[in-house]
């Protein structure tokens, strides 16, 4: 029985964010369940207290206090380690008994250190990256300095949020393109021809003399050759160029969702768009998702609604 339920343990550890990983857990999942079992993390120092004794380790998952015994011959290692530099752990879960920590996922249990390392120095803190032990904490920065610094940035626990928005968004269309709606990803160069009209293009010098590559503004070309191929539903996470000036609504690069479709009449067009965004809306946002079919408006009620006020349209 302990061993079955061992190998289900394994393979459960295999399918997780810790698969294929040096780490056995992440610094924000181990629980009262874990008490007893050895652990190796990896993570960045959040805070150092009395000289190395605790220790609280964050990543992108959570934190996790750890603790050296007082007999160690670590603390000369755990005393150095400075904020945001980053560690390897080796110990074993405890319980936290009546000093629990209920600010902390893991706040009812601790790892006693038995093997330290630091892995590598931050040297710079340009900002705080966590204010405190709530996860939603953050400290306003100002943007430009953000930017310098995005890298570090990238740590605070919004830009995390957006960034799985985003990838749990695009998993979601291509679920509702490919599985729903038979349609093909198809990679488009990106290293094209000029291709006059609209924007200005972005040009890409090469070795050969007098020749000139251009980033495309929208994989158009590309796409309506895919038509003529009978690749008759293709769609792509596609990158675009522009060069034009910066405004708010004007970026020289961006990605959107790119679509192509055979035999279909603009109101199939505009249905399968309203199912696509209906399927990729995201869960945190369920009490908004809208429902079909979406308000339409012909170019004529447009006109005589908003004129070319554009961006009422958009707001």
């Amino acid at each position: 029985m302990l061993n079955r339920l061992s190998k289900s343990y394994l393979t459960l550890r295999q399918l997780s964010s810790n698969a294929f990983s040096l780490r056995t857990h992440n610094c924000g999942e181990l629980r009262k369940a874990d008490i007893g079992r050895k652990v190796e993390l990896y993570g960045w120092v959040l805070k150092n207290r009395f000289n190395g004794s605790f220790i609280v380790l964050h990543d992108k998952y959570g934190f996790i206090q750890a603790r050296l015994p007082q007999e160690s011959k670590l603390k000369n290692i755990a005393a150095s380690a400075k904020i945001e530099d980053v560690l390897k752990i080796i110990g074993t879960v405890q319980s936290r008994g009546e000093n629990v920590n209920p600010e902390m996922g893991t706040g009812d249990v601790e790892v006693e250190i038995e093997s330290l390392e630091v892995l590598n120095k931050c040297s710079t803190i340009p900002f705080p990256v966590i204010g405190n032990l709530k996860p939603d904490a953050e400290t306003d920065v100002e943007l430009r300095k953000r930017l310098i610094y995005r890298y570090f940035d990238l740590r605070k626990t919004e830009a995390q949020r957006l960034l799985h928005l985003r990838a749990n968004v695009i998993k979601k269309i291509r679920r509702s393109l490919e599985d729903s709606l038979g349609f093909i990803e198809v990679e488009t160069p990106t290293l094209a021809a000029h291709t006059p009209g609209g924007a200005a293009e972005f040009i890409v010098p090469t070795q050969m003399h007098g020749q000139v590559y251009c980033l495309p503004q929208s994989p158009q070309i590309y796409k309506q050759l895919l038509m003529i191929g009978q690749v008759d539903r293709y769609y792509q996470i596609a990158r675009c160029y522009r060069d034009e000036a910066i405004r708010g609504d004007r970026q020289p690069e961006f990605t959107q969702v790119d679509i192509e479709l055979s035999f279909v009449t603009q109101d199939q067009v505009l249905s399968l768009l309203e199912k696509m965004i209906i399927d990729s809306w995201p869960e945190t946002l369920a009490s908004h998702r809208p429902s079909a079919p979406f308000q339409r408006l012909t170019f004529d009620e447009a006109m005589k609604k908003y004129g070319v006020q554009m961006h009422l349209i958009i707001h």
